[in-house]
């Protein structure tokens, strides 16, 4: 028999719904596994709170009688420690970490619930994927990512991957050479030690320093797969105080389109190491289907003969009938998007862009800003997000199209990076991204005709030389 919840909550049975939810919070904030890691008792501590606000919850909604059994933990197909009863990262540690979006190839009622859970960015999905290489099955976790900390979560990434590999698991990390280039090896030393393997993209050579590798792909099992922008590092979580909260949106995948990321992994895998990996069925596993929502994986890159994020964006753009909107960190299109967006904005198609008012890169944020003052005088609406920075690489069209991935919306991205998106056909799932949109605009400030004009000389100047170079950005 458990404890009385109320008891356990430190509330009386007679206290409200708004004192439970605070007392709630407080207990997260002090008990939550990653301000006490390695601590076994804190961990117990928070599965009891858990288990003691879904128990009142229960009561309260007469789901359960008053009497105190054993409830267990709450854990949801999303959770790590439980839904925190439908609370948010922002309500419970009280910084906005946002934007995470949850998604299924085919999609579920149970995922779409889980998602309305998670409002978290970075932090939940650096969480899910953990809690997804525990399952029982022994395939591979394969993880690949543009950026890889040697410090706080990148470190925590490669404990957890190097007692997968111990237990037999097939375990591949991949990264950007250019990007990681100061990684130490003695790092990697007990992952590789317990069978873990490692692949560099294109390491340094001063002839190829503008090919990098900025996908950020997780495979598990060939069942489950993450795609979006966030990389592995303690910036990702909001605790670098030079951009303070990140915001960023990454997707969960299962179903059919999990087989073009597997693809998509390999065949990075095998220009690295030699075609180490050969092809079979143990990496494309029968999916269960649960859902109907479309997808496609679509990858560019030096490599490929089309730009086909890009030609997907163009197309996107043009097609539009009632709405486009946009969020990226560096907004340096080119002229084909560029003159696609002012077309759409001056037929009455509402456009609206959103781009950190943090930059974390000066002549690419001076470079967006003489795009934008452009798209101004056309009707589209910008804006610049203020509750730190905002790395999400997001399109939604006419509340049926979204895409997600790792393309930023500027030439780097189209022509000379290795991206990886995807493109979404759902309108219940876009709804719910555009609705997340208009929450972040919230959480901006519109950059209008009258503001812009006023500009000062030195601003000008600083845009019009970083136009100039904006094609090498």
């Amino acid at each position: 028999m458990t404890e009385d919840p109320y008891k356990v909550l430190g509330v009386s049975p007679s206290a409200s719904d708004e004192e439970i939810q605070k007392a709630y919070r407080k207990l997260v904030k002090k008990y939550h596994p990653d301000v006490n890691p390695g601590d076994e008792n804190a961990e117990r501590k928070m599965r009891e709170i858990n288990a003691a606000y879904d128990q009142i919850k229960n009561i309260r909604e007469g789901k359960s009688s008053g009497s105190y059994g054993n409830t267990g933990s709450s854990q949801t197909s999303g959770g790590y420690y439980g839904n925190y009863g439908g609370f948010s990262w922002e309500d419970i540690f009280g910084q906005a970490y946002g934007g995470f979006s949850q998604q299924q190839n085919e999609a579920t009622n149970e995922l779409t619930a889980a998602r309305n859970y998670i409002n978290s960015g970075h932090y939940r999905e650096a969480l899910n994927v953990l809690n997804s290489v525990n399952p029982a099955e022994r395939n591979a976790r394969w993880y690949y990512f543009h950026a890889l900390a040697n410090y706080g979560l990148g470190n925590k990434i490669v404990s957890e991957l190097t007692k997968k590999a111990a237990e037999g698991v097939e375990v591949r990390l991949l990264f950007d050479g250019i990007g990681n280039h100061t990684l130490p090896k003695k790092m990697f030393a007990e992952y590789k030690k317990a069978g873990g393997k490692v692949g560099v993209f294109l390491p340094p050579l001063i002839t190829r320093i503008n090919y990098r590798d900025h996908r950020k792909i997780s495979v598990i099992d060939g069942k489950i797969g993450y795609v979006g922008g966030l990389n592995i590092g303690d910036e990702y979580l909001g605790r670098v105080k030079r951009y303070g909260p990140w915001r960023d949106t990454h997707i969960r995948i299962v179903g059919d389109a999990v087989d073009q990321l597997q693809l998509r992994f390999i065949m990075d895998w095998n220009f690295v190491c030699d075609n180490e990996i050969k092809l079979s069925d143990k990496y494309f596993p029968a999916k269960e289907s649960r859902g109907n929502a479309k997808m496609q994986i679509v990858s560019s890159g030096p490599d490929t003969k089309e730009e086909n994020i890009r030609n997907g964006y163009f197309k996107m753009i043009n097609e539009a009938e009632t709405n486009v909107y946009i969020t990226t960190p560096y907004f340096v299109p080119d002229d084909g998007i560029f003159s696609a967006l002012k077309v759409v904005a001056l037929s009455g198609i509402d456009v609206r862009i959103i781009i950190p008012a943090n930059p974390d890169h000066p002549f690419v944020y001076w470079a967006s800003m003489s795009y934008l003052g452009e798209l101004l005088d056309a009707g589209v609406k910008c804006y610049q997000y203020n509750k730190g920075f905002v790395h999400s690489k997001t399109m939604y069209v006419d509340g049926f199209v979204t895409s997600v991935g790792t393309a930023n919306m500027d030439i780097r991205s189209f022509a000379l990076n290795f991206e990886v998106n995807a493109f979404i056909y759902d309108r219940k799932l876009t709804e719910e991204h555009q609705a997340q949109f208009m929450r972040d605009i919230e959480d901006s400030t519109e950059i209008t005709k009258e503001w812009y004009s006023k500009r000062s000389a030195w601003f000008k100047i600083r845009e019009a030389v970083s136009r100039l170079i904006s094609p090498m950005l």
